[in-house]
């Protein structure tokens, strides 16, 4: 008797096992994170970017400059989709009723007026190039544009970074390619040398999205521009963030935030008597939202208005010494 009831408790086992094997797998999910675009997709982009950077300097006889500076830049744009590769990355794109704005210390302005539209062309590399009308626009206002549009998430090396390349379980951890992140930090600014820890990502579901967290900890960095006598003798930097992922339909809306901090420490100078000490601390936090993507028809035909005459310079000599 007891033979058998053991026979039918292992059965009974076995089935379970058995019912319970697609339960677990239907609950791995495959992670969107790159939006497959179409010519004609019209969306609403928001970037924004915080810096603010702390340096300061210890000389032998103790005197010591402190250079601190905040800069806030916010970019918005309607964008419509005008071409894009195989895998629906665009390649040219129009941005309408652009705005960027900028706070620093106490100014603050507008880098274009109103109803400025142009062309922004990506190249090999993630490099970007605007064009009113076919023609370049000026270096000084591109310059400005790109470093923040090359930062998006999804037009960057970020979706491949954060791609386990199989399907994750929510709450599992995966490794970060090491490669892939010292490219994504370097859109960030920051030059990764050597990492000594993990780097970790993690599906959460939060409010029934899909959210990537991930922490990236840097143990040896550098940034530019340094001075060719300044020798880094401490460094290190963190950054982490989370990516909510776009629907079933793979475009959109996607919502990318991070912030980094990064500190650096070493010596100036020739000789050893004239050598000073200095330090360099930085916080960034960055965040992107694409607003849901309305299809096009793949017709749609390229138009561009004149940019405002209008320039602010934003990275001018105004910043405060105390």
């Amino acid at each position: 008797m007891n033979r058998a009831l053991f026979v039918v408790l292992a059965r009974v086992s076995i089935a379970c096992a058995l019912l319970g094997a697609p339960t677990a797998a239907a609950s791995a999910e495959t992670l969107q994170l790159r939006p497959a675009y179409r010519p004609g997709d019209r969306y609403s982009l928001s970037l924004g970017r915080f810096t603010e950077t702390e340096a300061s300097t210890l000389s032998l006889v103790s005197t010591r400059r402190q250079f601190f500076e905040d800069v806030e830049l916010r970019y918005d744009a309607q964008v419509v989709i005008l071409e894009v590769d195989d895998v629906g990355r665009p390649l040219r794109e129009r941005h309408e009723e652009v705005r960027l704005t900028y706070v620093r210390g106490n100014r603050r302005g507008s880098l274009f007026g109103p109803g400025t539209a142009y062309e922004v062309e990506r190249r090999d590399g993630g490099d970007v190039r605007l064009f009113v009308d076919g023609e370049r626009v000026g270096r000084r206002v591109e310059r400005v544009v790109s470093e923040l549009l090359e930062t998006r998430f999804d037009h960057g090396p970020g979706p491949a970074l954060f791609d386990p390349g199989r399907p994750v379980e929510i709450d599992e951890s995966w490794e970060l390619d090491r490669g892939l992140a010292r490219r994504f930090l370097r859109r960030q600014g920051v030059r990764a040398l050597g990492f000594d820890r993990p780097l970790k990502a993690t599906l959460r579901r939060r409010d029934g999205r899909l959210v990537v967290v991930f922490h990236i900890p840097v143990d040896w960095v550098t940034v530019k521009p340094l001075p060719a006598s300044a020798l880094a003798s401490k460094s290190h930097a963190y950054l982490e963030g989370q990516v909510r992922l776009p629907g079933e339909s793979g475009i959109g809306p996607i919502t990318y935030s991070s912030n980094l901090d990064l500190r650096l420490s070493g010596r100036v100078g020739g000789s050893s008597a004239s050598r000073a000490r200095w330090a360099i601390r930085r916080h960034q936090s960055s965040d992107q939202t694409t607003g849901p993507v309305r299809r096009g028809t793949g017709r749609d035909r390229p138009r561009s208005d004149g940019i405002a005459a209008a320039y602010v310079p934003i990275y001018g000599p105004t910043a405060t010494s105390r």
